[in-house]
């Protein structure tokens, strides 16, 4: 198979043999977020043994950021939409952006133990 199905196996097999180490984070360490999703619409198709759940995000650059109490606008520079996920549990099947769906691995998108940027 090509595409995310077979990059996200690639991807939960390297993992499940070398599992990351667990990180202690503290709330200290945290930042804003760069974006935000204003909005969430979920479908859960539930059948024995398999759910599949499509969503649709919709995400916005945070316009304001706390930083040492300023407000400031968020830069050009911000890091990429960064969401966290767990490919033992998980499975992306399909992913597309603003309508396309003709997104090309590691250039459009990256799909990573734990994340996809």
């Amino acid at each position: 198979a090509s595409g995310p199905p077979a990059l996200n196996a690639a991807i939960a097999a390297a993992t499940k043999a070398n599992p990351p180490i667990p990180k202690e984070v503290f709330r200290k360490d945290y930042k804003p977020l760069d974006y935000v999703i204003s909005k969430v619409s979920m479908v859960f198709k539930i059948h024995d043994g398999k759910t599949t759940v499509e969503s649709v995000l919709t995400v916005v650059k945070n316009d304001k950021i706390q930083n040492n109490g300023d407000v400031a606008a968020v830069s050009d520079d911000t890091e990429g939409l960064i969401l966290d996920g767990d490919e033992q549990f998980v499975k992306l099947l399909s992913l597309s952006l603003d309508g396309c769906d003709a997104l090309v691995p590691d250039a459009d998108y990256v799909l990573s133990p734990g994340k996809l940027v």
